[in-house]
């Protein structure tokens, strides 16, 4: 089966369409919800005990943190010390080739010539 364009279609002088807008995701509308949900903090307005509370949760949060960065095993930990001097590496040479000065510019010109 062929289809076949109409190229005599003149669109209406006033017709309007609207753009096409992406369905929003269920999952994403929860998520913001959930981030909305959580209370935002104000230290000044709290009293001593609520702030004593808030200072052990974030030592606690602190303290997971560090006891997950600290169960990674040495193979991990090789693999990123090799991925930050890849970086590294790559970084030097882009800033390398990317500096000019009299004495890059000058050859580069006597290159083109």
């Amino acid at each position: 089966m062929y289809f076949v364009e109409n190229l005599n279609f003149k669109p209406d002088e006033h017709s309007y369409v609207e753009p096409w807008v992406e369905p929003e995701d269920p999952n994403k509308l929860k998520e913001e919800e959930k981030k909305l949900d959580a209370p935002v903090v104000d230290i000044k307005k709290m009293s001593a005990a609520e702030k004593k509370k808030y200072e052990e949760e974030l030592k606690k949060k602190q303290e997971e943190e560090l006891i997950k960065l600290q169960s990674k095993t040495p193979a991990e930990i090789e693999k990123e010390l090799k991925r930050a001097q890849q970086k590294e590496e790559e970084t030097r040479k882009r800033i390398q080739s990317e500096y000019f000065d009299y004495k890059t510019t000058y050859s580069f010109l006597q290159n083109i010539q």
